[in-house]
């Protein structure tokens, strides 16, 4: 069919899946592109748009809506942060690297990190690159809505923001450390002239891209990584870098990794210690020899150690298990201790994200419904179920979603998203 073709040159050029946001909302996306452009049919706008590199940045933009925020999930900033202050304040210059940096709040967010762990603005730089033109144009405005700032995001950075017409602009104290630029990621010539990074920031984009572009992802920033480097990737994805054999980051809710110092050799994170399995039927029926003989009366004889108690499941330690790839264990503790306990709205958004990044959207709907059934207000639910509803093409579920979180957050309409990055 004829859209077919758009859809490969889609997949072609940028790497995009587009099952991995719904095909119907790409489809949409040309459509509305279609109009604007005055294109009759889609064969006539496919010629267009692979003559056209303008016109196919335009399509991105229709494609990806940016959903993200200043210190969106506030743990990543946390561990960078640590990192910095125990670990570069020798650096000649800490490099972190923004990628895709949607709007700019991810880079912005970096920057102010990393001044406020101790490092002086001619000693870092932040790089951010993205392939929407647009996005870009906004991210070196520099100014924000009431969207952009979550979680009292702004309450604790206000020093590095002032007023501005509609909104709050970043100061140039933190803006003059980070350089926007437009590239692809997945592109292998992708940062081929630049010096290694200390940390790279790439979250929610491998979850939207085909094998093959993953793959090239996976291998520029393994390139662009310097030893003992911090890579920072979405809740979705762990495992999908656990194919770099980094060791995870022993907190939980950065979803990080740590590249292996040089002369170490990289290897795949170890699995985490397993429940004791159960003893052996065929152990219980061994004949005791001599020696065991004698240590049986030796210990008949002392008085038996109480028992430990079974160590309970904690949501730390699920988060935990997730953060590290362990899905399948953590989904079976999680549910355990969903069980075990009085319905918690935690609990069951943990499990949806772990069913999310397992690829099994149906059952994380499900746990969402849970988790927002227990606690009606609870945004981050609100929000991952709101994307998924978009992926899935739920167009009249994901606006009224949409129009929830608003309500909550006490602020106005925003366009809908067909996407999520940053």
């Amino acid at each position: 069919m004829p859209e077919a073709a758009i859809l490969e040159l889609i997949r072609a050029r940028l790497g995009l899946d587009a099952a991995s946001i719904g095909a119907d909302c790409v489809l949409r996306a040309i459509e509305r592109r279609m109009e604007l452009t005055r294109r009759a049919d889609f064969a006539e706008y496919g010629a267009f748009a692979a003559e056209s590199p303008g016109e196919l940045d335009a399509l991105i933009d229709e494609l990806v809506v940016p959903e993200t925020w200043f210190f969106r999930d506030r743990e990543p900033f946390r561990l960078l942060a640590r990192v910095a202050a125990e670990k570069w304040r020798t650096a000649p210059r800490v490099r972190v690297l923004s990628a895709p940096c949607s709007t700019g709040e991810e880079a912005y967010s970096i920057a102010i990190t990393l001044a406020e762990s101790g490092l002086r603005a001619d000693r870092m730089r932040v790089d951010a690159a993205d392939i929407s033109a647009r996005a870009l144009d906004a991210a070196r405005g520099g100014l924000y809505g009431p969207a952009s700032f979550r979680g009292h995001a702004l309450e604790r950075h206000a020093r590095w923001f002032e007023p501005a017409d509609k909104g709050m602009r970043v100061r140039p104290a933190a803006a003059d450390c980070v350089r926007f630029f437009k590239a692809n990621i997945a592109d292998p010539a992708f940062g081929a002239n630049e010096p290694p990074y200390h940390a790279i920031f790439c979250r929610n984009l491998l979850i939207y891209l085909t094998a093959e572009a993953r793959a090239r992802v996976l291998a520029n920033m393994d390139r662009l990584l310097m030893p003992g480097g911090l890579l920072v990737c979405g809740h979705a994805e762990m495992g999908i870098v656990r194919a770099l054999g980094h060791p995870f980051a022993p907190q939980p809710g950065a979803f990080a990794c740590f590249k292996p110092e040089r002369g170490s050799r990289a290897r795949p994170a170890p699995e985490p210690p397993m429940l004791p399995a159960a003893t052996p039927a065929n152990a219980r029926d061994k004949i005791p020899g001599p020696r065991e003989k004698q240590q049986a009366r030796g210990n008949a004889s002392r008085k038996p150690a109480p028992e430990a108690a079974p160590q309970q499941p904690s949501l730390e330690r699920i988060r935990a298990l997730a953060d590290q790839g362990h899905l399948a264990q953590a989904r079976r503790i999680c549910l355990d201790f969903i069980a075990a306990n009085p319905p918690d709205p935690e609990a069951f958004f943990l499990l949806g994200l772990i069913h999310e990044a397992a690829g099994r959207p149906n059952e994380a709907e499900e746990a969402y419904g849970k988790a927002l059934y227990l606690a009606p207000a609870h945004v981050q639910t609100l929000v991952n179920l709101l994307l998924l509803c978009e992926r899935r093409g739920a167009k009249d579920q994901a606006r009224v979603l949409r129009k929830r979180i608003e309500r909550i957050e006490g602020r106005g309409s925003r366009r809908e998203g067909r996407g999520e990055r940053g």
